[in-house]
């Protein structure tokens, strides 16, 4: 199983069997990451090494030794520019380092350090391109250790939080029960409703306020996932207008128990989210994430 870590460095300095360039098709140095490897090697001996390639195609790579760096050796590769998604980027990212850890491993080289590939001139939105590169690597089918060097404080963090993420994502979708979801679902389906007691007036003139009569089920959609005790601490973490479809089951987990916590003496806040229909969206993409950790497919 590979081991995993993003370190706050320069990747030229790493001491590993093997850097990855983000290299361009033409295979020359383009961005700050890519001249500082081969300044680090030494210009003429990287650029004659890489020049006998002539060039190389988006998501393939070519290897040449690592000169005057501590690395062995050097992997160049091509990443995808990212349009939109328009162009199948984050399949063709995928491949990026599904491509560079097959050629290491089979080479010989067991440790291995990334840069953020396609992050930087090429586009790629941080946090996708971080979610790419970490599920592959943590998805890597040989024994190596796995490095992903970054210099920016935010990229470090962004790249932290998201390991995190996937990490908390194995467990918790390992320890989930589809036909115990569905069954909190299918509850939500059928109460899109929430009924309130009327505030009354007692004998002594006081009024009671009105509050929401929740079904028994609602609560135990709680219980589904452990509470995230440091959930205002991860949303501060998270990008602007994050949407119940593009959250990771870690997130899905912060978010009810963020939900969970806002009902302060009966006010209807939970009421809220199931009549607009939110908690309903964040389970059902909780059973998309599940149907893809366990390969399961729906015929329809």
């Amino acid at each position: 199983m590979a081991k995993v870590k993003i370190v706050l460095q320069n990747i030229a300095d790493m001491n590993v069997d093997c850097i990855v360039n983000p290299a361009n098709e033409a295979l020359l140095p383009s961005g700050g990451t890519s001249k500082a490897i081969f300044m680090a090697a030494g210009f003429e001996e990287m650029s004659r090494a890489v020049k006998g390639f002539g060039s190389c195609r988006k998501g393939y790579c070519v290897m040449t030794p690592g000169f005057g760096l501590k690395a062995e050796a050097v992997l160049h590769v091509v990443g995808p520019v990212w349009n939109s998604g328009r162009d199948a980027e984050e399949r063709w990212l995928r491949v990026c380092y599904e491509n560079a850890m097959d050629i290491a491993f089979r080479n010989g080289l067991f440790s291995i350090c990334f840069p953020l590939i396609s992050a930087g001139q090429n586009g790629f939105p941080l946090y996708k391109a971080w979610e790419i590169a970490l599920r592959a690597a943590i998805n890597c089918r040989w024994d190596m250790d796995i490095y992903f060097a970054v210099i920016g404080r935010r990229e470090f963090q962004a790249g932290e939080e998201i390991l995190r993420q996937l990490r908390e994502d194995e467990e918790i979708l390992g320890n989930l029960d589809r036909k115990t979801l569905w069954k909190h679902i299918e509850f939500l389906c059928s109460n899109r409703k929430i009924p309130w007691k009327e505030p009354e007036k007692t004998e002594e003139g006081c009024i009671t306020l009105g509050y929401p009569i929740y079904p028994e089920g609602v609560w135990e959609i709680f219980k589904l996932l452990k509470p995230d005790y440091d959930y205002r601490e991860h949303q501060n973490q998270w990008p602007d207008n994050l949407q119940p479809t593009d959250m990771s089951a870690s997130q899905i987990r912060t978010e009810l128990t963020s939900i969970h916590r806002a009902e302060r003496f009966c006010d209807g806040a939970i009421a809220g989210h199931i009549e607009n229909g939110y908690m309903l969206k964040l389970l059902l993409r909780l059973d998309d994430l599940l149907k893809k950790h366990k390969n399961i497919i729906d015929y329809i």
